[in-house]
């Protein structure tokens, strides 16, 4: 396997690694060690892709994955679709232009229409502007 095959293997290894721990345990409840062990690689491969925690999250938060239902889709969702939408045994994706809403009584509905992350607007309702604005409607 050539080298850059290797490194972009381990890579992908650590994501999933991280992803399956940080859903266990959550990011502040996830240790490096565990995300390693979980990779089957060395504490060396790990800080070579991923310097720092904020690096190895920031792989789901950046300018082409800024929204945060990306990471909802890694963990798990609730409002995954799951019926073969364009043939027989291939699943369900999105197409450009699609309309998707998910809503929650208390909560509202969530509306957008797909597009790809580099046509999308910035993502600016961060998380703390969510609590606020949960709290402001009495729902925390």
């Amino acid at each position: 396997m050539a080298r850059q095959t290797r490194s972009e293997a381990t890579r992908r290894k650590l994501l999933d690694a991280a992803i399956e721990v940080f859903t266990e345990v959550g990011c502040v409840g996830t240790a490096r060690a565990s995300i390693i062990e979980r990779a089957g690689v060395t504490k060396g491969a790990l800080y070579h892709h991923f310097e720092t925690m904020e690096a190895l999250v920031a792989e789901m938060m950046g300018a082409h994955h800024q929204y945060p239902d990306g990471a909802v889709l890694y963990l798990g969702t609730m409002f995954a679709p799951i019926e073969d939408r364009d043939a027989p045994g291939q699943g369900f994706t999105h197409h450009l232009g699609d309309v998707v809403s998910i809503a929650s009584e208390k909560l509202g509905t969530l509306t957008n229409v797909v597009t790809t992350c580099d046509q999308a607007p910035p993502w600016t309702f961060g998380t703390g502007a969510l609590m606020r604005n949960l709290a402001k409607r009495g729902l925390l």
